[in-house]
């Protein structure tokens, strides 16, 4: 048997106050819920803090350029 052995890394969840962050963002951006359930299918999430924090960042900071011109 070959055994691939390679280092573990921790994957950092996305944190309370960024799906706080996320949560208030959409209150104030209108998503289309079907952009939401893409986004959710793409990372194989049900929720918003089942992402990663690399991912939900990458979504705020979208949400907010939509919001500062």
């Amino acid at each position: 048997e070959e055994i691939i052995k390679r280092e573990a890394v921790a994957v950092q969840m996305a944190t309370p106050e960024q799906v706080a962050e996320i949560s208030r963002l959409l209150e104030v951006v209108k998503v289309n819920d079907e952009d939401v359930t893409k986004l959710f299918t793409k990372h194989d999430v049900d929720s918003w803090d089942e992402l990663t924090s690399e991912a939900i960042q990458k979504y705020i900071d979208t949400l907010k350029k939509k919001i500062a011109p």
